[in-house]
This record gives structure tokens, C-alpha cells and sequence, in this order.
């Protein structure tokens, strides 16, 4: 999903985080146990004033 708060129209950041320590740990052992895992990142599109859009995604990794 992604909102738009205001219009992108100069120079910007991108910053995505990881989530937290156990949702990570969450994700490794279920890549480990099951071959696929899922994972949700939050980047945030910012100007020097504000934050200008936020981004919810889902990532999928697995092993072949």
C-alpha cells in the first residue's frame, strides 16, 4: 500500500528500517523451517520539511 501525503517535487530521502528484533527472528525461522518466508517494510519517501509518502510492502524470500 502506499500513501501519498503531499507532492514529490524536489530533492528527497528514502529511509526503509527493519522491524523489530523479534519479527525478524520470526521471519529467519520460518525461512529455515518452511523454505519461504514473508516479510512487511515501511520506506518513507521524506524533504527536508516532511514526510512526503509511505510505502507498506510485502517482501517474500525462499530458497530454491
Amino acid at each position: 500500500s502506499i500513501e501519498y501525503r503531499h507532492p514529490v517535487t524536489g530533492d528527497f530521502t528514502v529511509e526503509c528500517t527493519l522491524p523489530d528484533e523479534a519479527a525478524v527472528e520470526r521471519f529467519l525461522t520460518t525461512l529455515r523451517e518452511r523454505g519461504r518466508a514473508r516479510l512487511e517494510l515501511v520506506a518513507r519517501v521524506a524533504s527536508a520539511e516532511r514526510e512526503l509518502v509511505t510505502f507498506r510492502g510485502r517482501y517474500v524470500a525462499w530458497r530454491p
